[in-house]
């Protein structure tokens, strides 16, 4: 890993004017700007980048990166912007990327060692990692296939309230009653009935990861660890930070995301990663 700088905590246009005087004082016009949706973008990201490579913090998540990266004041292509796909169907600029899959957790979780040894560190239960990835993601579907609907649809729903723990049976399966029971409740001022007589089937050839929201599946993996292993169990936080020091360099090399970001930098005349 390189000495590449990193800035947090910055308002848009603070941001917005920094790149700008960097990119003036980049005589030799080699350094990297790299805008990210929040710090565990940049804890994931700068173990993979060069010290000419400078991460930066959007101000407000997925739609800050957009802001900043199209904003007409920096306008130059050694800006670029990283954030979740999400369920955004395209690309709003050629610098502007996505990780793979929907989202950062689930480009690391789809890799099977990653997942594995994950389960390995936290799971004291029965299944095999492999089982037990696939039932998550299952068991998940339709809280994904609604969060999906309602960002491409702007149906305006917040899914705050979902908490596992008071949604799921005795068994530990989701109960999806209770889901649409609990979205309605905790959205009194939206227009819930689009909730009703939802219907979402995926067989085996779907892939599953391209809908699974990434902090959906770690708290419901964090529940299952708890009722597994006698009310123990690390926080979401925890185990998000071992997933991102289980994905290394030979991880990250396979991802479209850095084939896509190395070649768009190189046929621009710089370099974002140092792998």
């Amino acid at each position: 890993m390189g000495t590449n700088s990193i800035r947090t905590n910055l308002n848009k246009d603070t941001i917005i004017s920094e790149i700008k005087l960097s990119i003036g004082a980049d005589t030799e016009k080699k350094k990297a700007f790299v805008v990210v949706e929040g710090i565990d973008d940049i804890k994931f990201l700068k173990k993979f980048c060069c010290d000419t490579t400078t991460l930066y913090e959007s101000f407000s998540g997925k739609g800050g990166v957009e802001e900043i990266v199209n904003s007409e004041i920096i306008d130059n292509c050694r800006v670029i912007g990283i954030r979740d796909k999400d369920y955004c169907r395209y690309r709003s600029d050629d610098r502007i990327f996505f990780y793979d899959k929907c989202c950062l957790e689930m480009m690391m979780l789809s890799f099977d060692d990653v997942s594995d040894g994950i389960c390995s560190e936290f799971y004291e239960g029965e299944k095999r990692a492999m089982c037990l990835r696939s039932d998550i993601v299952k068991e998940l579907l339709t809280i994904s296939y609604l969060r999906k609907r309602n960002e491409q649809e702007s149906w305006g729903i917040s899914f705050k309230a979902i908490k596992f723990s008071k949604l799921t049976n005795d068994d530990g399966t989701i109960d999806n009653k209770s889901v649409i029971r609990v979205l309605k409740e905790s959205n009194p001022r939206k227009d819930t009935s689009v909730l009703d007589g939802v219907f979402c089937s995926y067989d085996d050839n779907d892939d599953y990861f391209e809908i699974t929201n990434g902090h959906d599946y770690l708290r419901y993996f964090r529940y299952i660890c708890e009722r597994e292993n006698r009310n123990k169990a690390p926080s979401t936080d925890t185990i998000a930070a071992a997933l991102r020091s289980a994905f290394g360099k030979n991880h990250f090399v396979a991802t479209t995301l850095f084939r896509q970001v190395d070649m768009y930098s190189k046929s621009n005349g710089f370099q974002v990663w140092d792998v």
